[in-house]
Formats: C-alpha cells, sequence, structure tokens
C-alpha cells in the first residue's frame, strides 16, 4: 500500500513539474477559428464550430473547441519551410472525398 501511495504522489509531483513548465513560456500566436465543417486532426474527429489554437515555438499546436473544451495537440510545418504564405498562422485542410483534414 505505502508503494501505491508513493508512486501516485510521485505521479502527481511530475505532472505539476510538467504543467508549470509547459505554462511559463509564451505560444507564438494564439488563433481562434471558426471551422464550418467536420474534419480530422490525426486520427481524432471534430465537429465544425469554434477552435482556438495555440501554436507553441516547438511546433506544436494545442487545438481546443471552445464549446466542449475538448483539446488535442497536433505537431505543424511553419508556412515559411514550404513555401506557404509569410510563415503566419494559418490553417490548411485536404479534402479527402467528402473529408476534411487538418
Amino acid at each position: 500500500m505505502k508503494k501505491t501511495v508513493r508512486n501516485f504522489v510521485m505521479l502527481v509531483a511530475v505532472a505539476l513539474a510538467v504543467t508549470g513548465l509547459a505554462l511559463a513560456h509564451d505560444p507564438l500566436y494564439r488563433v481562434t477559428a471558426n471551422i464550418p465543417f467536420d474534419f480530422y486532426a490525426g486520427d481524432e474527429h471534430f465537429p465544425s464550430g469554434e477552435y482556438q489554437f495555440v501554436v507553441n515555438e516547438d511546433n506544436s499546436v494545442i487545438l481546443a473547441d471552445t464549446t466542449s473544451r475538448r483539446t488535442s495537440v497536433v505537431l505543424a510545418t511553419p508556412g515559411d519551410a514550404v513555401g506557404i504564405g509569410n510563415g503566419g498562422p494559418a490553417l490548411y485542410f485536404d479534402e479527402v472525398g467528402n473529408t476534411h483534414v487538418l
């Protein structure tokens, strides 16, 4: 029992440390967008609606549904690295059949 409690306390301590580090740095961009269609990000399905995208320096993007507060983390490619735009925030969807993929 003591081992279980000790492991749980260590897990909570690590989670708090990681959360603190994540909150310590400022995102590059924080963008809110109204997406008028259902879409997939990775293998997760998201319904149409308003989403907040938080773009970090490491190209990770936190995708948050502003209605349900459901979140997901995806990796992004900087626009200037692929010759698109000026490197600022932009969303690009591929349409595969009737499915939109971020």
